[in-house]
């Protein structure tokens, strides 16, 4: 088992938000935990089609980056 400074549960906006934000405090190791096979795909990705058609596919590629994936 791996430990983790942070643990963050969902990979929704907020979620990847947080890990961000945390990623670039630096300092602390940190974990994000999705259910699902990508990033922002659950109640997130109905929130707003003009966000995600603008920028989502771009800003998933970067949080991937960000956190390793």
């Amino acid at each position: 088992m791996t430990d983790f400074d942070v643990v963050v549960i969902g990979g929704g906006v907020v979620g990847c938000a947080v890990v961000r934000r945390l990623a670039l405090a630096g300092g602390q190791s940190l974990a994000l935990l999705e259910q699902a096979d990508n990033l922002i795909t659950g109640a997130s990705s109905a929130n707003s089609g003009i966000f995600h058609t603008v920028c989502c596919s771009q800003w998933r590629v970067d949080i991937r980056e960000l956190i390793g994936l």
